[in-house]
Parts: structure tokens; sequence; C-alpha cells
């Protein structure tokens, strides 16, 4: 049985006997350089005279090697820088999308810390504009609140009288800074 002759120029595998390559026309034989014989490209010897064929074919054989692993490397590369320029692609899609949402998110967050900035500033400007009345009167009211709460805590605890008389205590200085601030915030009359 005799094995296929594979082309030097293409690589394609041929039938024993072919002159030339049946995918790219390349000659498959060469001549003996001492007797002119047609020989195979893969011989290492004339099957006439018995010649060496030298490095020449040799060379020819490993040149069509050459160029069918370049050719299968081309194709493997081709498909690799595909595959990664569509990576790439779903990659970028991907990041885009992502960025988007925290944009959104970070424009949101924006838009809620712009609102509370404002409300400060709206409050703060209402604390500066308030007189020094309103301001007694507000603290008094904060007193008075203390004031009732320990005496709501003497009760629970139930044997506590001091604890009850100084919530009394707080609940009048409260009082009495109430009717002081509406002395001081009182329009006054020239």
């Amino acid at each position: 049985m005799q094995q296929d002759v594979l082309c030097p120029k293409c690589g394609a595998a041929n039938a024993a006997g072919l002159a030339f390559c049946a995918n790219c026309g390349s000659p498959l034989q060469f001549t003996c350089p001492n007797c002119n014989t047609p020989v195979d490209s893969t011989a290492r010897f004339c099957n006439v005279c018995g010649a060496g064929l030298g490095w020449g074919i040799r060379y020819r054989d490993l040149q069509s090697q050459i160029t069918q692993v370049e050719n299968g490397l081309r194709g493997i590369i081709a498909q690799n820088a595909n595959d990664v320029q569509g990576q790439l692609h779903n990659t970028e899609e991907g990041l885009k999308a992502t960025l988007g949402q925290y944009t959104e998110t970070l424009q949101s967050h924006q838009l809620m810390l712009n609102s509370t900035a404002d409300r400060i500033a709206g409050l703060v400007a209402e604390e500066h504009s308030m007189s020094l009345g309103k301001k007694i009167n507000k603290i008094g009211t904060g007193v008075i609140g203390g004031g009732l709460a320990v005496i709501g805590l003497a009760y629970v605890m139930g044997n506590a009288t001091m604890l009850a008389w100084g919530g009394l205590g707080l609940a009048v200085i409260g009082f009495l800074m109430q009717l002081v601030s509406l002395f001081i915030s009182a329009p006054r009359h020239r």
C-alpha cells in the first residue's frame, strides 16, 4: 500500500503516483539531479541510479510542512482573534451598562444630598432669623418636658420623693423661661 504524498507548496495529501497536486497544481515529483529520472519529493535517493537527492528535496518537503503548519496557525490565530474581539465587545457593553447603573445611582444620591443641603440651609436661616425670645421659649418647652419626664420617673420608681421635687423644680424653671421669653419677644411701644 502506497502512502499519500504531501504537496510541498500547500501541504495537501495526494495519492502516490500523481505528478501534480490535486489541490494547487504544484509538481509533486522532481527529477534526479544525476540521471534526470522523476523522483518523489520525499525520496532521499533516486530509485534508478541510487544517487542521493540531497537537502534540496528534503528542504522542499520541510517547507511544505512549515507552510501547512503556518496555515493552521493562521487559522487558529484568526479564530482566537475573533473570539477575543467578541469577548472584548461583550465586556465593553457590560461595563457600559454597569457604569450606567452607577451613574444613575450617583445622580439620585446627588439629588438627595442637594435636597438635604437645601433643607439644612433653610433650618440654619430660620435659626438665624429666630429672635432671642423664641429661642428661650423653645428651650423653656424642652426644660418643662424634662421636668415632667423626671416626675414620671419618680412615680415609676415608687418611693423617690426628692426626684419628684426635682422634676417639679425643672418644670417650674421651664415655665419661668417661657414667661421671660414673652417679655423679650413682645413688641416694644414708644
